[in-house]
This record gives structure tokens, sequence and C-alpha cells, in this order.
């Protein structure tokens, strides 16, 4: 009997602050900026409403996937070809209006960069840790910066290594990287 009191004190005090809080009357809170701003809320606590400012301008933004060398190099290892490739690529997303360029510059614990923590990416020039002839991100930087568009490095912090096909082997770890850190999934591997 106890027990049953017990859970119908529990349950008419749920029903009681469901209902007392579901209020319908509204507020209207005016902005002082007369730009028209006013804000209606349901009854509660009330937040200031900023003022919206247009940004200067809009992200017309392209992913660059250096993996496998989906979108660059694409399988290009000589400097010349590798150039003439992004200079073609860059020329057609400009007439596209496109202004930002997000780059992968670590695609799987390598870099498309000189580091001193990661070996040179397979995909510059066909064979991990052999440095290219020329700075490969200072120069996309510069190419596409020639343009008038914005560079954003974009790293994968996690991704070692992935698999092709399911009976694949993942590649050789870095001996930089400790294996205690490293967690192989079906298809990646991942720190």
């Amino acid at each position: 009997m106890k027990r049953n009191s017990v859970f119908l004190g529990m349950a008419l005090t749920t029903i009681i602050t469901v209902i007392a809080s579901c209020g319908t009357t509204k507020k209207t809170i005016k902005n002082n900026n007369n730009n028209n701003n006013d804000t209606t809320l349901a009854q509660g606590t009330a937040v200031k409403q900023p003022n919206f400012v247009m940004p200067g301008k809009e992200a017309r933004a392209v992913w660059v996937a250096t993996i496998g060398g989906i979108d660059w190099p694409r399988r290009r290892f000589t400097e010349d070809s590798q150039k003439a490739w992004y200079t073609q690529m860059l020329d057609t997303l400009q007439r596209l209006n496109v202004n930002t360029v997000f780059f992968q510059v670590r695609p799987k614990a390598d870099a498309f960069y000189d580091s001193p923590y990661e070996p040179w990416s397979q995909y510059v020039t066909g064979y991990r840790g052999k440095a290219p002839t020329y700075d490969v991100l200072k120069w996309v930087i510069s190419e596409t910066h020639r343009r008038g568009m914005s560079f954003h490095a974009w790293i994968n912090p996690y991704r070692v290594d992935q698999k092709q096909r399911q009976g694949d082997k993942f590649g050789k770890l870095d001996p930089r990287i400790p294996q205690g850190i490293v967690k192989d999934y079906r298809m990646v591997r991942v720190y």
C-alpha cells in the first residue's frame, strides 16, 4: 500500500509539473534599435536578440581531396604535371565563382609539406617519405591566392591508413608511431 502511495505521489507531481510548464502566454520583447527586430518568445527567460550583420564575403568553397589522389594530384608524380592539373582546376573554379579552397594536406598520417612528425605523402611522389622537387604546400597556397581565393589547409588528424579491399592488409606503420595508440578497424586504421 505504501509503495502505491509513493508511486501515485510521484505521478501526480510529474503531471502537475508538466501542466504548469505548458503555459501558452507569449511575451513580445522590444529591441531598442528601431530596426524591427522584435522577438516573440513563449513564456520563459528572454534572450536579447543581437542585430544581424551580413558577412562581407560569402564562402563559395570546394574541398580538394588528396587521399588516393581523388581530386589532386590524380597519380601525376612530376612537378610539371601536378602544377598543370592544379592550375587547370583553379581556372575552372574561378569561372564557377568559387572563392575558397579547402585543400587536404594530411590525408593519412603523411603530409603534403615538409614535417618533422609525418613523412611525405605517397600521393605526391608515388612513394611514402620521398620528398618532391618543389614545396607543394607553398606553391598551391600561392597559386590559389594569386586568383584571389582563400586557402584553408584540411587535415585528417586520426586516419593512419585505409584498405582498398576487405582482404588487403594495412601498410607498414611508420616507426615513429607507437603501436599502442593505433586502432585497426575493418577498413581503416586510426590513432
